[in-house]
């Protein structure tokens, strides 16, 4: 992956833009995204892909978040009753409220979670997902080694996978970008391979970060 300076300023300035459109130059498979993110010098360190992800999740967060917030505030006023009543009948956006405004790894979460779930509430199942990564890369940004760290890293990974599968451009650079993440030392190319096909398909949805990581 590239930490070139001059591409970094145009990245930048890039990502402020209000409308994303595709590169120009798609990278045509996932052998070429692979050779991409392997190649050296450009290649950056582990906690560098920590930061990256730790950023690209956050920013994500925050989006469904304010975009969450702005009808919670049109349509219920904050109303805590009638965002759960709301959340009860199906109404995905208060269920996205509820996850929101429940604490991850709790059983109100989890209920939540899995009502969204059956229902295929993606927002809700991206929200969570990225959440959960978001704890993940906080929890081992130190010290990767962590008990725990295996099952928490897997789990995120799973969570990320049935919204990536379902089309989401933000799971599927996130994901990418997590399993890149996770076999960085290793270099098993399988693995590899399969995190550039995830980077190259939110790229061509035109995610800004993950064409940024493919140099396009």
């Amino acid at each position: 992956m590239s930490g070139k300076k001059a591409r970094g300023r145009a990245f930048r300035a890039k990502r402020g833009a209000a409308a994303v459109q595709p590169g120009t130059q798609q990278v045509e498979n996932s052998q070429e995204a692979f050779d991409i993110l392997t190649r050296t010098p450009d290649r950056v360190t582990r906690k560098q892909l920590d930061a990256k992800l730790l950023g690209f999740t956050m920013d994500a967060l925050q989006g469904i978040k304010h975009a969450n917030d702005v009808w919670v505030a049109s349509e219920s006023t904050g109303d805590v009753a009638a965002l759960t009543a709301a959340a009860e009948r199906g109404d995905m956006n208060a269920q996205v409220a509820m996850i929101i405004r429940s604490v991850c790894g709790t059983l109100e979460h989890r209920k939540w979670y899995l009502r969204a779930e059956a229902q295929g509430n993606t927002n809700a199942l991206i929200f969570t997902a990225l959440d959960m990564t978001h704890v993940y890369l906080n929890y081992v940004y130190i010290d990767d080694g962590k008990p725990g760290s295996e099952a928490m890293k897997d789990e995120a990974m799973a969570s990320l996978r049935v919204p990536a599968e379902c089309g989401s451009s933000t799971a599927q650079h996130a994901l990418g970008m997590l399993i890149y993440y996770a076999h960085y030392s290793s270099d098993t190319k399988s693995e590899l391979l399969d995190a550039a096909r995830w980077i190259r398909k939110a790229a061509m949805q035109g995610v800004i970060d993950a064409q940024y990581e493919l140099g396009e």
